[in-house]
Parts: C-alpha cells; sequence; structure tokens
C-alpha cells in the first residue's frame, strides 16, 4: 500500500492494539492512509514509551501480544489503513525481564551472549551496572540489598530489581544450608556480600561509570552490538515474520547509534523486501542524508525546522537579541556555549564511553597522548552528529567534513592507524550532540525558544521562502517519500506551541513591555535566563479556558525538566532543591495573583489568533509540499504541548470524533474560522487535504500526473 500519510500513535498499556482497534473507522474517515506506531516489542513492564526493550522476540503482551496486532494488522486493512512501524536496534533495557542480559550477568564472558550487548570485556571481566540509588555496602547494611526467591530461583533482590546468582555464588549458598525464604533470610546479615562479590557483575551507584555502551547516558540502556551478523539475525527475525503479516513500512530508531547505518538498512531490507523505511536521523545546517542509505529519508526533523523558520520576523533579530540580553543581563556567546556543554558531556556524562575509546587508541597509537586533545578538539567542533566511515572505505563526503576541521590531515591519519577504534568513536559522536546541544544548549540560549527544536539552530532568526523553496527542491529530486513532521513524540515544543512563540518575532517592542511588566508584577528571585523561558511558556501554552490544576502541574514540570537539562543552576546529578523550589513557588504565585493572569490573558490574546494562522500555514505546507506529511496524535486540532512527557499525554479521541463529525456535516470554511478557538478549522484543513492527497498521490510526492 502506498504511503501518501501517516499518523503516529504512543502505544502503552493504557492505549494497547485494541484501543487502536476501536478508533480505525476515525482514522480513515480522517484521511490518512498509514498507522505509524510506536515500538510493540517486549518493554520494561509498565513502560509509557516502550522504548526499553527488553526481549527481541516477542510482541508486547501489556499491548495485546502477537494476537491482538495480527487483529490490528487485519482490521486496519478492512478499513484501508496500512501500518509502519517503529523498530528500535540500538539498544535494550536493563532489566531482569531481559533474559539475554539476564544470562551474560550469570554466566559472564562464557554466555552466548556475551558479545549481542556492547560491553567492555577488556577493562573487567564483570558488567559494572550503575543502577543503585548509594553505595552497595551502604544499601546492603540497610537491608535493601538481600538475598531471595523469584520466582522459586535464588536472586540478589534490591527494592524493585533482581539478578541473578551464578554457580559459584548458588555453592556458597548451599554450604550454608537448604536454599529456601527462612535460610536465605538468615544469610542476609552474613553471606550476601560474599555472594555479590562473586558474581560477574557489580553493582554500583547511579552516580558511577558503566563498562558498556548506553544509549546516550541512560545507565538503564545497554547498547546491542547490531552491527554483528548474527545478532541482527536474532534481534530482528521477528521483523521478518511482521512483514508477511503485512506492516507496510519501519521507521528506524537512532540510526547514528549503529556502528554502520548503511549496512543496517540494507540487511533490513533483505529482510521485509521492499518495505517504506525512513530512519530517524537528525539533520544540522546543509547537512543531507548520505545517498547511499537503503531508505525513503528521515523522520521529518528537518522539515519541521525548515518550515518553521518561514515565520519568524529576520528584520526582528538584532531588536530580539537585545531585549533578551538586557533581560538576562548578560550576553550569551552562541558558539562558546555549545564547545562548554559538548566538552561537559565528554568529561562527564559519558565519560567512560569516551575512556575506553581513547584507552583503545593509546594502545594502538604511540604518544597517542600528543594529540589526545587533537582529537578532542575534532570532535568538540564538528558540526554534524556523526561521520559514516565504514570498515575498509571512507567517503569524499567524510573526508571533506574531516578535513575542513582538521586541515593538516591528523585525524585522517589516525583513523588509517585505528579505523576499528575510530568506528566505535562514531557510534557515541552522536550523544555529544544531543546531550550538549539538544538537552542543554537548547535550554539555556532562550532567545525564542520555538527555534530550539531537535535539529534546529536558534542562532538563526527566519529565513526566506526562497530557501524552503530550494529545501522542497532537493527533497523532490532525492527524497521524495521522506516524513514532513510538524510535532513528535520527541519534539521540544508541539506546532502550535512554536507558531504562537513565532508571532512574539513580529512583536517585539510589545512583548519587551509585556515580560518588563511581569516581572515588575512578581519581584522574583531567580536567575533571569530562567525566567525568560518560563515567560515564553506561558505564552505558549496559556489556555483560553481557564486555568486548571493540571496545567500548573505541567508547567512545574516542565520548568524544572527544562532547568534540569540546562545544568546551569541545577541538574539532574546535583539537583540544587533550594533554588528549584524558588522557581517552582514563583510558578505558584504567577498562578494565584489576578493581575498576573490578567495581564498574561490579555497579552496571549493579541498573540494566539496570529499564532494559529501560523499553523494552519504551517499544515497547509505540510500537506502540499513533498514528502509524506505525518501527523502526531491529537495535533488535527489545536493541541499546545511541551517537552516529553508532556507531549505523549493521552489524547482524547471521543471528542475528535465529534469535531470531524461537526466539520463533515458542516464545512463550511468561513464559519469555521471565525470559531477560531475551537479547532475546528484545523481538523477541517487536515481532513480536506489528507483526502486530497489520497486522490492525487503523484502530484504530491513526485510533483506531476500521469496521463
Amino acid at each position: 500500500m502506498r504511503v501518501l500519510s501517516t499518523y503516529r500513535l504512543q502505544l502503552n498499556r493504557e492505549f494497547p492494539f485494541a484501543s487502536v482497534i476501536g478508533l480505525l473507522d476515525y482514522f480513515s474517515e480522517l484521511g490518512v492512509t498509514h498507522l505509524y506506531l510506536s515500538p510493540i516489542l517486549k518493554a520494561r513492564p509498565g513502560s509509557t514509551h516502550c522504548y526499553d526493550v527488553v526481549d527481541h522476540s516477542t510482541i508486547n503482551e501489556e499491548l495485546g501480544g502477537e494476537q491482538g496486532y495480527r487483529t490490528l494488522l487485519e482490521e486496519a486493512r478492512k478499513w484501508g489503513l496500512g501500518v509502519i512501524q517503529d523498530v528500535v536496534p540500538n539498544h535494550m533495557a536493563v532489566h531482569q525481564a531481559n533474559w539475554r542480559l539476564m544470562d551474560v550477568l550469570e554466566k559472564g564472558v562464557q554466555s552466548k551472549y556475551s558479545d549481542y550487548f556492547d560491553i567492555d570485556w577488556v577493562s573487567s571481566k564483570r558488567v559494572v551496572l550503575p543502577i543503585l540509588e548509594a553505595d552497595a555496602e551502604q544499601l546492603i547494611r540497610q537491608g535493601k540489598i538481600r538475598l531471595g526467591l523469584t520466582q522459586g530461583v535464588p536472586s540478589i533482590i534490591c527494592q524493585d530489581k533482581c539478578f541473578p546468582i551464578n554457580q559459584e555464588g548458588l555453592d556458597v549458598l548451599r554450604h550454608a544450608g537448604p536454599i529456601d525464604d527462612q535460610t536465605l533470610d538468615r544469610l542476609n546479615t552474613t553471606l550476601v556480600k560474599e555472594v555479590l562479590a562473586r558474581q560477574y557483575y557489580t553493582l554500583s551507584s547511579s552516580s558511577d561509570q558503566p563498562n558498556y555502551r548506553r544509549f546516550f547516558n541512560v545507565n538503564e540502556l545497554i547498547g546491542v552490538n547490531a552491527e554483528k551478523k548474527w545478532v541482527f539475525d536474532e534481534s530482528h527475525s521477528i521483523f521478518s515474520k511482521l512483514a508477511d503479516l503485512g506492516v507496510d513500512g519501519y521507521r528506524v530508531d537512532h540510526i547514528d547509534g549503529l556502528m554502520y547505518p548503511s549496512s543496517y538498512l540494507g540487511w533490513l531490507h533483505n529482510l521485509v523486501g521492499d518495505a517504506y523505511v525512513v530512519v530517524e536521523k537528525i539533520l544540522t545546517g546543509d547537512e543531507e542524508l548520505r545517498r547511499n542509505w537503503d531508505c525513503k529519508g528521515t523522520t521529518g526533523y528537518d522539515f519541521m525546522n525548515s518550515v518553521n523558520q518561514l515565520f519568524i520576523d529576520e528584520s526582528s533579530a538584532s531588536h530580539f537579541t537585545r531585549i533578551y540580553e538586557e533581560f538576562i543581563g548578560r550576553k550569551i556567546d552562541f558558539e562558546s556555549l555549545i564547545l562548554e556543554k559538548r566538552r561537559f558531556v565528554i568529561e562527564h556524562l559519558l565519560r567512560a564511553e569516551f575512556e575506553r575509546v581513547f584507552r583503545e587508541f593509546a594502545a594502538r597509537i604511540p604518544n597517542f597522548d600528543a594529540i589526545r586533545e587533537r582529537l578532542l578538539q575534532f570532535i568538540l567542533r564538528l558540526p554534524v552528529y556523526r561521520t559514516y566511515i565504514e570498515a575498509t572505505t571512507i567517503s569524499d563526503e567524510d573526508i571533506r567534513l574531516i578535513s575542513s576541521i582538521d586541515p593538516d590531515g591528523l585525524i585522517l591519519s589516525l583513523i588509517k592507524k585505528s579505523r576499528e577504534t575510530f568506528l566505535k568513536l562514531q557510534q557515541i559522536l552522536p550523544a555529544v550532540t544531543a546531550k550538549g546541544y539538544e538537552d542543554s544548549v537548547l535550554f539555556v540560549y532562550n532567545r525564542l525558544i520555538s527555534l530550539n527544536e531537535v535539529g534546529g539552530n536558534p542562532w538563526i532568526f527566519g529565513c526566506g521562502v526562497n530557501r524552503f523553496h530550494e529545501f522542497n527542491r532537493r527533497r523532490l529530486t532525492h527524497w521524495p517519500l521522506s516524513m514532513s513532521a510538524t510535532s513528535t513524540h520527541d519534539s521540544k515544543l508541539s506546532e502550535d506551541v512554536r507558531c504562537r512563540l513565532d508571532v512574539l518575532s513580529q512583536m517585539p517592542t510589545e512583548w519587551s513591555s509585556f515580560i518588563k511588566e511581569l516581572k515588575n508584577l512578581l519581584s522574583p528571585r531567580i536567575d533571569p535566563n530562567d525566567e525568560y523561558r518560563l515567560y515564553q511558556t506561558l505564552v505558549g501554552t496559556w489556555p483560553k479556558e481557564g486555568l486548571s490544576p493540571d496545567y500548573r502541574e505541567r508547567v512545574r514540570s516542565f520548568t524544572l525538566k527544562a532547568m534540569r537539562e540546562a545544568g546551569e543552576n541545577t541538574s539532574w546529578v546535583h539537583p540544587n532543591t533550594g533554588y528549584e523550589e524558588r522557581v517552582l513557588n514563583l510558578i505558584d504565585k504567577l498562578f494565584e495573583r489576578k493581575d498576573a493572569r490578567l495581564l498574561i490573558d490579555r497579552f496571549v490574546e493579541r498573540v494566539t489568533p496570529l499564532g494559529m494562522l501560523y499553523s494552519l500555514s504551517t499544515l497547509v505546507l505540510k500537506m502540499t509540499s513533498p514528502g509524506v506529511p505525518d501527523i502526531y496524535q491529537g495535533c488535527e486540532v489545536w493541541r499546545f504541548l511541551l517537552t516529553d512527557p508532556d507531549n505523549r499525554r493521552p489524547v482524547d479521541f471521543a471528542h475528535l470524533r465529534q469535531v470531524l463529525k461537526d466539520v463533515k456535516e458542516d464545512s463550511d470554511a468561513g464559519s469555521l474560522m471565525r470559531d477560531l478557538y475551537s479547532g475546528g478549522i484545523k481538523m477541517y484543513v487536515t481532513t480536506r487535504l489528507l483526502h486530497l492527497r489520497r486522490g492525487l498521490p503523484e502530484v504530491f510526492q513526485y510533483g506531476f500526473r500521469s496521463t
């Protein structure tokens, strides 16, 4: 089935396959051709997103299992709908339900799966698991790490986690008496430490560094060696079955985490045939997707940022910068900020991964210490997420990129001397940008946060129409089936929030007066940069229908996350609870003061109508530009969402059904525009253009109509 449009759905145990089946008539009537589903493999119990996979060979029973998925595919076909499936090849959850990992923890390097995961067995013959809330010895004394039975099997139990005991540990227990609950309770005071010391793993504090590659710096997500063919075959065999069941396409999560993306895509196509495949690849600046990749394009962040820049008034750039710098009382050197945050990631958040790679370089290259800083500078200044050097080849594109940063050829020479180690370095390079730039810089440089999007550059303040046309021309030529996203489960802000904030670029003087007046009312005692971000957050999401406790909590949660990600006044590792409390108290004060609420009400009333028109314009461009338009769940009406987990909130599909029904019965665009706030006009434009695309697929995807 030809992929003409997609509708992204976030599955979990509260929204399983059965819930989707009950909505198929709605999606069909809306006009989409494909449902684009979040991961379906067995995940950590209770997972809200299912990217924390624990079993590559089983469909998640919490979602409905294999039979539920089969039924969904069959019923979807009856409604003329196809399915695109999210694939997570890069990592798995560190959890007792991950039986392959538990086998490794029990048997060490002798396990069949010791090479399934990217573990550094050279530095240690034990897997270092930094997943404890405190030091292991302290938790043992407190009785929080103990011996026990898990489904009748002796285990080491730590709160909600349990770990296997190897043969040597079992021998210690058997020597002490029969292995039953009573004996284990008695032995907890004497033998738990000895048994733990004999294992092929070490439990340590979450502040310690692991000896396995992680997904970014998440200790609970362990890297998978998907570049090994046997690992690929075992971890992907289920997708051959899904292809036979009628899955039309696949979205590859975090393609940059794989050692050989190009080879991986070739293997995937050999497995699933001529399916529609897109990759989650964040392109930066003028970077283009590698032409030798066997896929249809990206998941659409490139489109998201390109179209959003159209609604920024370029002429206001210097004025807006001056307002921002005067408010926060300092200038921010954007390039220096990027280097600072990237270096912090290398030296702290990903210290284990980089020390492992640097050790390998040092073992292979004499006097490596003399060039270590040069390599570090190369990593810091790399303008893209990573290079794509293969086992035996290096492309002209990568040679040009590397030479632009290191013109005297030192890095290229290093690659020739130790290519295998550089290949490992490539896998962790994306995390430097993801954590240093996406998750830190974009929460620090707050001039206009509608520009602070995944793959975006907040330093660029608007672009001309010609640049957008050129983007579309390149797309039509090379990637006509690439996705066009405007909101996703990973976007910092939803499309409607971004578009409302874009309006501020049209009215810098009014914005400046507003924030000064609000500041005078509240007399805050917090970092003005956090305050500036907070005021934009409120303007971008402020509801017309009144302030609920839920909305206040959403603002509090987002603000707390933004501050910790920024890492300026508090952080995830070292939370400054006193400062955080001051900021949260300011939010409460703002919500409780009528004069502050009225001031925001009046300002938002001026901004919102134009923001909605910007959003409708964005929608029209998404639907009519080259590519496959993607609708994020619920965004066919106004939906003002913040960073995850806020953007994974449940969707009121009963309301959406009613809006679609009303739009179908009264399709007068004029009356819908007069009732702009209801969201009916966005539904109207969405469904009309989706059906138009279905009727003229070649026009919208390839720019012509065959006769």
